[in-house]
């Protein structure tokens, strides 16, 4: 009775049943099994997702620091786009006759109606003996540009060569009409002048220019043949003379001095001013089948590359710097220690924004001319440029052991440290500059390194220095 009264209590109370029975125990464990599961895929989830996100960040953290440091060093890393030989390449003389001709027909097809073009074509007639062509390409030029002295003066210089001394004097003459004015233009004038027996126009068309610059040799001869024409036989002698005196020693001088030693019956200086025309430099030239042959070898590889470099200057001008590139690097094939073809391809790359490319060229610029300070100066500029600083460091000591007393060297190399952030050496280097030679500009830079230092009474000082050269 009472154990029935308490079973139906706790019934109605709604009570669990004691755990001790089997019924409860399996029904908890079930429950535990399932919150467990939950719990634990939770959990996973959560750690997975935190995981995820924190190697994520992480990694984008390291991309985004590797990526800062290939950008700080990808100009060292990069390789140069360009190589150049170190010898020259085998070419037949008629396979590069045809080359240069194929080269300025293009340029001409390019640019019709541009002179510089047309220059260049001329030019390379004239290396290959051929006046004509050439004649009528300045002929154009003129026609497209009649302001540029250049043409009249080439012009006139082969048409006189073909014996057309009227017709040269008649288009340097137009020149002289417009206002042009040159020393080479007066003095092929007052050549072509001579040669067509006007002698007074010559004398008239070279005193001025003598007047305002008294040392142009060939003018003094240029006077002295056109005074000697009209038996003026001591201003002819003076003048002769005076073109000795200032360097100009070729047969056409010593012949006239003899001819006047002759009118005066100095039969000694006669003798003497013979025997010097005789074995002056411009007397004992080649025949003209020696230079024909010799041509052949080397002088046809010469034009050849002349042409490719001035073709590659117009390609350039008129903005197509690939075909300029090709020009200059095929130039440089032919003739690896073409200085020129360097130098033009080294701005080329420098104009482009090509440090590595322009540091390559101006390595082989140095090793064509080692001891031209300049070529070394531009070398480290270009190192600095590509981000190869030890390379500028290098090139400027180098440059410093070239010219020690020359102060360019020094103040490259300051402002190199200066940049770089070394400066006790930047100090020394400017102040070794400005004591080989004191400039506002290195001044400047050594008060700027002076104030990098924390010396602000050495900064000012060197303020000071700088005023002083500023206002003398």
């Amino acid at each position: 009775m009472n154990e029935n009264s308490e079973t139906k209590a706790a019934d109605s109370s709604g009570s669990q049943p004691p755990s001790g029975t089997p019924g409860a125990r399996k029904l908890l464990s079930w429950l535990g099994l399932i919150v467990g599961c939950v719990l634990s895929a939770l959990l996973i989830a959560y750690g997975i997702s935190a995981l995820t996100t924190s190697d994520d960040e992480l990694l984008s953290e390291q991309t985004e620091q590797e990526a800062k440091q290939q950008d700080q060093v990808a100009p060292a890393r990069r390789e140069s786009r360009t190589t150049l030989p170190t010898s020259a390449l085998p070419a037949n003389p008629d396979q590069l006759k045809v080359e240069a001709e194929q080269v300025v027909l293009t340029l001409q097809q390019q640019y019709p109606n541009q002179a510089p073009a047309l220059h260049v074509a001329a030019m390379m007639y004239v290396q290959f003996r051929k006046s004509a062509e050439a004649e009528q390409l300045w002929k154009k030029c003129i026609d497209l540009s009649p302001n540029d002295a250049r043409y009249y003066l080439n012009f006139a210089a082969v048409a006189m060569d073909r014996g057309n001394s009227e017709i040269a004097a008649e288009t340097l003459q137009k020149a002289v009409d417009r206002g042009i004015s040159s020393p080479d233009l007066v003095h092929h004038l007052g050549v072509a002048l001579t040669n067509i027996g006007k002698f007074e126009e010559a004398e008239k068309a070279i005193e001025p220019t003598l007047k305002s610059n008294p040392l142009l040799a060939t003018h003094w001869l240029v006077l002295g043949q056109a005074q000697l024409k009209q038996r003026k036989m001591e201003q002819a002698k003076q003048s002769l003379e005076k073109a000795l005196e200032l360097g100009h020693s070729s047969p056409a001088a010593y012949s006239a001095l003899a001819t006047i030693a002759a009118q005066e019956g100095d039969e000694e200086k006669v003798t003497k001013y013979r025997v010097l025309a005789k074995d002056s430099p411009e007397g004992n030239g080649l025949s003209t089948r020696e230079q024909f042959h010799v041509q052949t070898a080397a002088e046809v590889r010469g034009a050849t590359v002349s042409t490719l470099i001035e073709a590659a200057t117009v390609h350039t001008m008129m903005g197509n710097s690939l075909e300029a590139e090709q020009l200059l690097l095929r130039a440089i094939t032919l003739n690896p220690s073409s200085s020129e073809s360097c130098q033009v391809l080294a701005e080329l790359y420098r104009a482009a924004g090509m440090p590595l490319e322009e540091r390559l060229v101006r390595q082989r610029l140095v090793d064509i001319n080692p001891f031209e300070l300049v070529n070394h100066l531009n070398l480290a500029q270009a190192a600095r440029d590509s981000g190869q600083p030890e390379l500028a460091e290098a090139a400027l000591k180098f440059a410093i052991s070239v010219q020690p007393m020359a102060a360019e060297g020094y103040l490259a190399m300051a402002q190199l440290h200066f940049e770089s952030e070394y400066p006790e050496k930047a100090r020394w280097y400017a102040q070794e500059a400005v004591r080989r030679n004191p400039t506002t500009e290195g001044y400047f830079l050594l008060s700027s390194i002076c104030q990098q230092m924390g010396d602000q009474a050495a900064a000012s000082a060197a303020i000071e220095e700088a005023k002083k050269l500023a206002s003398e």
